[in-house]
């Protein structure tokens, strides 16, 4: 490795220099490190005022050292941590580990602690650049699915406009600014989520048909129709029900094939057993297709993102509910959400 790396050295005393940290040093040092020394006492402050590439808690010296692991970690679960006792304590080796040590290492002589730290380093670093890449997936992904739900109204808007156009109707372009309201609630919602608890905590029971209609307002589903079956009321967070049923009208309107009018029905609705089911008579999924119609990217459509299911099994599970995709009565996909708590009519 190039370039200089910071250690920092925890014991009991760091007024007095140590032989065992004056042998250290001098090995650090021929190998492009600087040493610090930070006193049991301050370790908290000193580690979150500065952050060094690894520390070894001698544990000959210190007064606890499992708990200054646990202090380190505490305070920065990220940086690399190496305990050294001359001793070779097996009971401390195993406590030190589980506590958040990268390594154990019993001697000072012969390079083997200058080499457990770059080897802790090394994994610290390799750990760091996978939960780098992690999150920048996860906001990816996440851009996506927010991009794919906000198109939805907005192509209800280009249909209401393009009907205004045709048929000279001005409740068209009522529908189109309903359709423009929607898109604001959708942002307002993603602004008071973003870094937020992913659970759905408002929750109340608000009405499927209502919900349901207003959701099928939002979105341009042509010739296709909407059937509800029931109007039991269901616990939800009205907001995030409203955008997981938009994105599976969509998803039928888009994918299934239509009847002779160009046109798919879909039906909603919840059974006894606390199933909300969401139906359509189009072609169906094939069962070998039906559980990679929730991964990322995934669409059958030409111009499809692949990104609308999702969003409907992140709203799912953010309820505490399980959805999986099955055949409706008249081969079309039917989409079943479990441990819906329902109320009475």
């Amino acid at each position: 490795m190039n370039g200089e790396r910071a250690v920092a050295w925890v014991d009991g005393a760091p007024g007095e220099r140590t032989e065992a940290f004056a042998d250290a040093e001098s090995r650090f040092q021929r190998r492009d490190f600087t040493v610090e020394r930070i006193a049991f006492g301050d370790l908290a402050d000193d580690v979150a005022a500065g952050r060094p590439d690894c520390l070894v808690v001698d544990a000959d010296s210190c007064p606890d050292p499992v708990a200054a692991i646990q202090t380190i970690r505490e305070t920065d679960p990220a940086v690399a941590v190496v305990a050294l006792a001359r001793e070779g304590d097996e009971s401390l080796a195993h406590r030190a580990v589980a506590a958040g040590a990268a390594e154990y290492v019993p001697s000072i002589a012969d390079e083997a602690l200058v080499d457990a730290v770059e080897r802790a380093i090394d994994r610290g670093e390799r750990a760091r650049e996978r939960y780098r890449q992690s999150e920048t997936d996860q906001i990816g992904e996440f851009a996506s699915v927010v991009g794919h739900d906000l198109r939805n109204p907005l192509y209800a808007v280009r249909h209401r406009i393009e009907m205004a156009r045709r048929t000279g109707d001005d409740g068209h372009l009522d529908d189109a600014l309903a359709a423009l309201d929607r898109t604001d609630e959708l942002l307002s919602d993603l602004i008071a989520r973003t870094g937020s608890d992913p659970s759905a905590d408002d929750t109340e029971y608000v009405s499927l048909a209502a919900v349901a209609r207003s959701a099928w307002e939002h979105v341009a589903t042509g010739e296709s129709t909407l059937f509800v079956r029931d109007d039991r009321p269901v616990a939800a967070d009205r907001g995030r029900l409203t955008q997981l049923l938009e994105n599976l009208f969509v998803n039928a309107v888009e994918h299934g094939i239509g009847d002779e009018n160009g046109g798919v029905e879909v039906s909603v609705g919840v059974d006894g057993d606390g199933c909300l089911s969401v139906e359509d008579d189009g072609c169906g999924i094939p069962a070998e297709e039906r559980e990679a119609v929730f991964e990322s990217g995934y669409s059958t459509a030409v111009d499809g993102t692949g990104y609308g299911l999702v969003s409907v099994r992140r709203i799912a599970r953010a309820h505490g509910w399980t959805v999986e995709v099955t055949e409706g009565a008249d081969g079309g996909a039917r989409f079943e959400f479990h441990g819906v708590a329902v109320g009475d009519s």
